[in-house]
């Protein structure tokens, strides 16, 4: 057996085996949910049609193989390229699609796939006919176009698992867009300045082994559309009701662990102040409370000054301000890397960069649940304001502060480090 050829079948299977398990915990029902083609080649709309989709992918990458394990003749007539029968795929618009079916025919394709360890080197290195798969060129080989086919099956799966794990809550003024990810206790996380549960993607992943994750995007960001007018006077009010409604809409009458990052964790402080029946711990990470500053004033200005800037030159130049000042290097590098939405950017700087910080908060109401609270900050954040701000707060609930690994976005720059130790904490926590 060529070890290439087994390293490729070793690739292959795992991603099968993903895409199986994907689908034998599905219902019908979930076919029918909407589905973004993020590929924008045919994969439909719905996740059954993207299901269809990916498994004529995976029948006809068996087909290549099948082809030239049997064969030179076969490999390069390709006539083993397609030997799915359900129509649809690259080639044409996706048919229709059951479980059984979709089940039936990756389980199909795993068989043939499998013969990659029949493959020599020498049929690895052999360079494709165009005609043979839609990824030749004439001149990628065997492995390589194997290899770029597995690559465009994982961008789909990729796809299929988001459109499953999605859902939508009505809520009173907005529709929340949420995500759930493994299995395990609820553990809910409200997102900061983007306000997207995108930027919780990576460590979702890793705490996923132990919790169900559920990852949402707060009113007014990217899928969660308002409906209606909003009380902007109360929008942190606002938000704190919308934690509580996902947690009932997704645990019933249990509590949830809240974990909140940056104007998350003041969303999060508000959400056990208001309503403490529904969270079970809360981990505040750097919230930007900078009224418990001595020089809160100071900041309050600074943000007003941003805002102005925002005004006046646009988005760019104010958040370069913004961040120059609040975060270190390490969180710096990890924000200019990161997507930028300016239909975000520009609702965050008008109704929270000057609100959120200065927000009083509810001291009794903490004071009497503070065994429920876990304050939290990067190690690489000492000297800047998020890490001092929850710092001064814990000295007033009485809490000390663990530290996870990073900066302000250590859950970005350090996602299975950070999600490692937080789960060390809360297992401890709720021993």
């Amino acid at each position: 057996m060529s070890e290439r050829g087994k390293a490729l079948m070793e690739a292959a299977t795992r991603q099968l085996r993903e895409a199986m398990d994907l689908f034998g915990r599905m219902t019908e029902a979930d076919l029918r949910k909407p589905c973004h083609d993020e590929g924008g080649d045919g994969a439909g709309d719905t996740v059954g049609a993207a299901g269809r989709h990916l498994a004529d992918g995976y029948g006809r990458l068996g087909g290549l193989v099948r082809g030239a394990a049997d064969g030179p003749a076969a490999h390069q007539a390709g006539q083993h390229d397609g030997s799915v029968t359900h129509g649809g795929g690259h080639d044409g618009a996706p048919g229709p699609a059951n479980l059984a079916d979709l089940l039936g025919d990756l389980t199909r394709a795993n068989d043939q796939i499998s013969r990659l360890g029949d493959l020599t080197d020498e049929r690895l290195d052999s360079v494709l006919d165009p005609a043979t798969s839609r990824f030749s060129d004439g001149r990628r080989t065997l492995e390589q176009v194997i290899g770029v086919a597995l690559a465009h099956q994982a961008e789909h799966l990729s796809t299929l698992r988001r459109a499953v794990a999605a859902g939508q809550v009505e809520v009173p003024g907005a529709r929340l867009y949420y995500e759930t990810h493994g299995d395990g206790p609820l553990l809910v996380m409200v997102p900061g300045a983007g306000g997207t549960a995108d930027v919780f993607r990576m460590v979702a992943a890793h705490l996923a082994a132990h919790h169900t994750v559920v990852i949402y995007d707060r009113r007014g960001f990217s899928r969660s559309r308002l409906a209606g007018p909003q009380d902007y006077d109360r929008r942190l009010q606002t938000d704190a009701d919308d934690v509580r409604r996902l947690i009932g809409h997704l645990g019933g009458d249990d509590s949830a662990t809240v974990f909140g990052a940056s104007s998350g964790a003041i969303v999060g402080l508000e959400t056990l102040a208001r309503h403490p029946e529904a969270v079970r711990t809360l981990v505040p990470y750097e919230p930007p409370a900078l009224g418990q500053l001595p020089d809160g004033k100071e900041w309050e200005t600074f943000f007003s000054g941003v805002y102005d800037l925002y005004r006046s030159s646009g988005i760019e130049p104010a958040l370069e301000a913004f961040r120059e000042r609040t975060f270190a290097e390490i969180d710096r590098r990890t924000m200019a890397r990161a997507p930028r939405n300016d239909a975000n950017a520009a609702y965050w700087f008008e109704h929270e960069l000057r609100q959120y910080p200065p927000a009083e908060l509810d001291l009794d109401a903490l004071t009497q649940h503070a065994d429920r609270i876990l304050p939290a900050a990067g190690r690489e954040s000492h000297g800047y304001p998020c890490y001092e701000a929850i710092g001064r707060l814990g000295e007033r609930l009485g809490l000390g502060v663990i530290e996870l690994p990073g900066g302000h976005t250590g859950f970005l720059s350090h996602a299975a480090e950070f999600a490692e130790e937080l789960t060390r904490h809360l297992t401890a926590r709720n021993a």
